[in-house]
């Protein structure tokens, strides 16, 4: 269904650059952001499923759930054979408005993510993706970036957030980043030169 290029993927990985891997909405029906909002905002907030930040919701394991949309438990289902890691996970995220979602930060594992309701943009160092609902984009470890959304939207993470014994790895890259760019590190900063893109 997915026909996802893993060479590309160990390309992007080795290469740490993000890769988008295309639409799939003309392969699911479209999701109303109330009804799938509701859904998150009722998994018990007493449990690890569930996390909130000043700026988003964050539900963890939402491929596990009954109600889960087919895009996400298809996408990780998916991945977790392709992959050979049951470890795989989904991670949904609610914006309730537009705007920033997470500060510039570096994620401590690889993540395939998208959007099932609205819109955001990703924004990298060097560019940035419009991210519509059903699309699909791999981002690998050590890719610094920061997430601005356009409207409510439900956005989703799906990777193994176990870190994969990359501990070390992880710790390197994000010491070299702070390093070499201090002024992005937990910014909203969106660099002139790629806001103008």
């Amino acid at each position: 269904m997915f026909n996802i290029d893993f060479k590309e993927l160990d390309r992007a990985r080795k290469e740490i650059y993000p890769l988008y891997l295309g639409n799939f909405a003309d392969l699911y029906d479209s999701v109303d952001f109330d009804d799938l909002a509701t859904n998150l905002m009722m998994v018990n907030q007493n449990n690890m499923n569930f996390r909130t930040t000043p700026n988003m919701q964050e539900v963890h394991r939402v491929h596990e759930e009954d109600w889960c949309p087919p895009f996400l438990f298809d996408v990780t289902n998916y991945l977790q054979r392709s992959l050979n890691d049951r470890k795989i996970e989904c991670i949904c995220f609610v914006g309730e408005d537009a705007g920033h979602g997470y500060p510039w930060h570096i994620d401590g594992f690889d993540i395939f993510v998208g959007n099932v309701t609205g819109a955001s943009t990703w924004i990298f160092e060097d560019k940035k993706q419009l991210i519509q609902p059903y699309d699909l984009m791999f981002v690998p470890m050590g890719v610094p970036h920061t997430v601005v959304g356009h409207s409510e939207r439900v956005s989703f993470a799906v990777g193994n957030n176990t870190h994969q014994g990359r501990e070390e790895e992880y710790t390197r890259i994000k010491n070299a980043w702070i390093k070499r760019a201090p002024h992005l590190n937990g910014s909203k900063i969106i660099p002139e030169y790629v806001d103008n893109q």
